[in-house]
């Protein structure tokens, strides 16, 4: 599972490369953009927890695992491309 936070149009060039990357069919990847007020939404959860890439990074992998438990991505995302 790939999950990144969709910015503008950038977001949908790295997504649409990573679900149709031929390196990455074997492992069946899943690429999902998602929505960049849900996951802010998602920090608040975190008491005091600062800014940077790697939390960023950290918050938006958490989040993504969280909703695979809960919900289907396809719904916690804005979209989903796949290479079932």
């Amino acid at each position: 599972m790939v999950a990144l936070e969709s910015t503008s149009f950038y977001g949908i060039h790295i997504a649409n490369y990573l679900s149709s990357c031929k390196l990455l069919m074997p492992f069946h990847t899943h690429v999902y953009c998602l929505n960049p007020k849900m996951i802010a939404n998602y920090k608040k959860s975190y008491i005091d927890l600062g800014k940077n890439d790697g939390i960023d990074a950290f918050v938006i992998a958490d989040f993504a695992r969280v909703a695979e438990l809960l919900l289907p991505l396809g719904v916690a995302a804005s979209f989903s491309l796949c290479n079932a």
